[in-house]
């Protein structure tokens, strides 16, 4: 932990010397391009660097903010700077407490009271309440674990395993006191994960967590607007990287065995279950207390709600558990040390407060707690098992044949049934109270109810309620998020959904109306048939549908499958069954995914043994057959396939979708355009008339001239703005795109992008000349808008030059922009750049120069080297400080150029890490026969920066020559020299 502190404080001392602010060089940038713009004769190649520079620091801003934001939906890329900063400030606004009421009903404004509150708060919830005796609740406890499985969770750990456990840890969530996200962890992991490794196998030898590893800070996020308890706050914990690692490599052991664990009524963090399966018993259960012959008179269902469960998990009970589990006693001693080692401190606005050791509790944000709590869980189990061995509780029972059910279990929700009497509610009340004694948890009687059989007397309901404790009916409640009982119109029932969705498509905080230029259908379809590749939320819903349907099918034998069975095909097959009497809404909605997914079966003929020809689908095209009929004929209605088989039949393709070739080509090719997203997009709105242009509003119902504002002559249509207008015209001709074979544009915008689309793939076109169509288009369509709504009037050399420079920044960021996404994407570990070797007879020359704001000097070096690595010359110089890092770069280079041409230096490579060395034509360079110029990453150009680094850093203003390399990086020259194949 000391080298991470180390490592943190090296960090914050860099980026206070170095220009890493983006904002700051953001302003200065700007004020730097308009100095240069107001200069009587500006250079062309300083604007388009500062123009690169100032794009590199928008999108570093941007990613600043959006990984500030945690807005996993929305990818940077087009200056989403402002939103992803309004959603920080938004949360922000959100979480921040102004008050906090004591537990005498005190109002405190202070950061130091309320931090004292809500320390005093997690001190009393995590102190233990010291149960004991607690053999009562794991009496006949089944003994689940096995030796092969005990085995496996206490074998050696692997370098490999820990590893895969450091990869698998969430590289944008929150980081723990350390301040350093798994991020940082990954990308270094060449130089940390030797150290990792080697602490994380010793604690699986000794058992033993270093406290300063699992000290964790609380941090409170409200579940109500304006939190003035602390119970409107919901605590996540916020654990160490190193901790995660250990906490993942327990999980990933432990959940291969959960399946075989627990039973069916358990569904939740255990692989291959869904938590729709026990929605949908619920669901039925519920039903069946309305409609069900039996039922209703007699039976209730329970559904109860555990306050903090997570927070009051004994310690001393989690140990007897694991250890009546079976669990290994190595075992056992890793799970206590990771549980019981911990320390909190609680964040509040961003401050840090107290110190709490506790007694008892597991983390929520812990990987390990969910599967701890589940396996804590399965005493209730065992305790409400015992009871209905004893007579003492009776579950429901669908059919004489069907599962009785008495418990549903989600994590810290469960539904309860048993008959509606006094004396199952004591039983069930005494499982409840022995349970919370000994696991620490309370029932949250606010967020719990009863849900009674129909037909239930109100005076038996009455006496229920008394003895349960609990006064609020259910019903029309939620369970696991869904409604408990479907009855009544199910559109305003789900009408919540429908409100969610639409808010999210009207955008945040607007109610205006809006226009619906292009029809869901069409935006359902895929990019390559036109459409944006919106889901048909029907169609999704029904795909969903049919995983269930799918379930039922494959897997007879689970709970849910009995159940369904017993109720609606008791006597029939699953795909061959009714509607039936009374069936509930969760049963209508199987039988909907049934439909599709008996379209999408067939049989698979083996040997045509099994397969009936007149009753059984085996004939893949799908054409109806109708058998012809012989007078005198007998038909063998037991005919099988295999009774026909005489040689291997052919089979048909399924026919292709009806779109025309060239249009399918157009869209595929229209979403792999090399340009930004936003631009890709206003092509697909221009194709499909979604722009706001006169034509198109007076077809939405819009009574408005339609007459061109700009001309007074022609419609304004997208065609004519983009197009035909003779504004666009003369920006066309200042460009180099080709113009169609008939030397006009088409009328059709359809057959102008295709033409555009087909240039832009011509390798004998300047790339300028092929792809920079996107920014004409974008930048004509922009200047029609200030002329409509600023009457301001743009130049076409003006539109053409804006174009070209964006288009060229665009181009010259994509390879550091794709870099960062894909590391990012794909969670891969990158390779490190390093020094490479010239080409035989070449030489190399590094170059660098370091520039600090608050320095008043900057450094320049450049360093010549053969294809041994050996150093031929090197030169350091101390200038005054230039204006900008740019300015520093491209004096930098001229002044080695100068340097090369006095020293006869040729065939010679020339690297730079800064944005100058960008392939820019200097007519000094042509004094050169052979040269070339590169960009390098700053890794691979270490010995050059290290010496430009000495001016600025060490204040070496010492300016000189000198053969051979610096004495004092010969060790990293050397290495460089060793490492690298030849």
């Amino acid at each position: 932990m000391d080298r991470i502190v180390t490592c943190r404080r090296g960090i914050a001392r860099w980026k206070k010397s170095s220009d890493l602010n983006s904002h700051m060089r953001i302003v200065r940038l700007q004020a730097t391009y308009e100095k240069e713009i107001a200069k009587l004769f500006p250079s062309r190649l300083v604007m388009l660097c500062l123009k690169q520079q100032l794009a590199e620091a928008y999108r570093e801003e941007e990613q600043f903010w959006r990984q500030k934001c945690r807005e996993e939906w929305l990818r940077e890329g087009d200056r989403n700077t402002k939103y992803f900063h309004n959603v920080v400030k938004g949360r922000k606004v959100k979480n921040i407490i102004l008050m906090l009421l004591d537990e005498w009903g005190n109002e405190h404004f202070s950061e130091g009271s309320k931090g004292e509150i809500a320390v005093d708060y997690f001190r009393d919830l995590f102190m233990s309440s010291n149960p004991f005796d607690m053999e009562e609740l794991f009496l006949n406890f089944p003994n689940r674990i096995t030796r092969e499985m005990n085995e496996s969770l206490t074998a050696s750990v692997s370098v490999e395993e820990v590893k895969d456990a450091e990869m698998s840890v969430n590289g944008g969530s929150a980081p723990g006191e350390d301040g350093l996200t798994r991020s940082f962890y990954h990308r270094y992991w060449h130089i940390v994960g030797s150290t990792i490794t080697k602490e994380v196998l010793q604690f699986f030898q000794s058992a033993v967590i270093p406290e300063v590893w699992n000290h964790t800070q609380i941090s409170l996020i409200p579940k109500v607007t304006s939190p003035v308890r602390m119970q409107d706050m919901r605590p996540i914990s916020l654990c160490g990287v190193q901790y995660k690692v250990i906490s993942k490599i327990l999980c990933n052991r432990l959940k291969r065995f959960l399946p075989e664990v627990f039973l069916e009524n358990q569904v939740a963090f255990v692989s291959g279950r869904l938590i729709s399966d026990n929605i949908i018993i619920a669901h039925e259960m519920v039903h069946s207390l309305r409609t069900n012959e039996r039922v209703p008179e007699n039976f209730m269902a329970i559904k109860t709600d555990m306050s903090k469960a997570y927070d009051r998990v004994e310690w001393c009970f989690l140990e007897t558990l694991l250890e009546k589990f079976g669990f290994d006693r190595v075992w056992v001693r890793w799970i206590m040390a990771c549980v019981s080692s911990v320390s909190y401190s609680v964040l509040l606005n961003g401050g840090s407060h107290g110190f709490i050791k506790p007694e008892r509790g597991l983390r929520q944000g812990d990987p390990l707690s969910p599967f701890l709590f589940i396996l804590c869980v399965e005493a209730l189990v065992n305790c409400l098992n015992n009871s209905a061995v004893a007579g003492k509780l009776h579950g429901t029972q669908i059919g004489s044949e069907g599962p009785l059910i008495h418990h549903l279990l989600f994590a810290d929700v469960s539904l309860l049934l048993c008959k509606a009497n006094t004396e199952e509610a004591t039983e069930i009340i005494s499982c409840l109270k022995r349970y919370g004694d000994y696991f620490g948890q309370q029932i949250n009687l606010a967020k719990s109810s009863i849900i009674f059989g129909s037909k239930v007397e109100e005076a038996v309901k009455a006496e229920v309620k008394v003895t349960l404790g609990i006064d609020s009916e259910g019903g029309d409640g939620s369970y696991l998020g869904f409604p408990e009982c479907f009855s009544g119109s199910k559109r305003q029932l789900l009408s919540f959904l429908r409100e969610k969705l639409q808010g999210r498509l009207n955008g945040c905080g607007s109610n205006r109306k809006k226009i619906a230029w292009v029809a869901w259908q069409k935006l359902c379809r895929t990019k390559e048939l036109g459409g944006l590749g919106f889901k048909d939320l029907e169609k999704f819903n029904q795909t969903l549908l049919v995983k269930q349907a799918a379930i039922i099918v494959n897997k007879p034998d689970s709970l849910l499958a009995q159940v369904l069975k017993q109720r609606y095909f008791k006597n029939n097959s699953f795909l061959d069954c009714g509607l039936g009497s009374r069936p509930s809404f969760a049963w209508r909605s199987i039988l909907h995914g049934r439909e599709l997914l008996q379209q999408g079966m067939m049989t698979r003929i083996g040997n045509g043994a099994d397969s009936k020809v007149w009753w059984d689908r085996w004939i893949l095209d799908g054409a109806p057959r109708v058998p012809e009929y012989r007078q005198g004929s007998e038909v063998n209605l037991s005919l099988t396939v295999r009774d026909l088989i005489d040689q291997q039949s052919e089979r048909a393709s399924p026919p292709s979708t009806p779109i025309h070739p060239v249009e399918r080509q157009l869209w595929k090719s229209l979403w792999k355009i090399k340009t930004t997203p936003k631009l890709r997009h206003f092509l697909w709105r221009s194709v499909f008339g979604a722009l706001a242009v006169k034509e198109r509003l007076r077809s939405r119902g819009i009574h408005l001239d339609t007459t061109c504002s700009s001309c007074n002559m022609a419609t304004e249509d997208i065609g004519h703005v983009i197009f035909h207008f003779s504004f666009a015209k003369e920006v066309w001709a200042l460009s180099s795109v080709p113009m169609p074979s008939s030397a006009v544009w088409s009328h059709s915008i359809f057959l102008n992008l295709h033409h555009l689309v087909a240039c832009s793939k011509k390798r004998e076109l300047d790339p300028e000349a092929g792809q920079i169509f996107p920014w004409i288009l974008w930048h004509i369509w922009k200047a029609r808008n200030s002329f409509c709504f600023e009457n301001v009037r743009l130049d076409p050399a003006v539109i053409m030059d804006k174009a070209k420079m964006e288009a060229e920044i665009w181009r010259n960021l994509q390879s550091p922009t794709q870099a960062t996404t894909a590391s990012s994407a794909t969670n891969q570990e990158c390779p490190r750049v390093v020094w490479s070797r010239p080409p035989r007879n070449w030489v190399k020359c590094n170059l660098a120069s370091s520039w600090v704001d608050r320095s008043s000097h900057s450094g320049r070096a450049w360093v010549v080297r053969d294809k041994e690595g050996s150093v031929k010359c090197h030169n350091r110089g101390s200038f005054p400080r230039s204006d900008t890092t740019l300015l520093a770069d491209l004096e930098a280079l001229q002044w080695s150029v100068e340097a090369m041409m006095s020293l006869k230096i040729d065939k010679r490579l020339t690297y730079s890490s800064g944005y100058a060395s960008s392939r820019q034509d200097y007519q000094c360079l042509n004094y050169f026969l052979d040269w070339r110029l590169e960009h390098m990453e700053a890794e691979g150009n270490n010995v050059a920066r290290l010496i430009a680094d000495s001016v600025t850093t060490d204040q070496r203003l010492l300016s000189y020559v000198a053969s051979g390399g610096p004495s004092s990086l010969q060790n990293l020259i050397e290495y460089e020299a060793d490492v690298l194949p030849h």
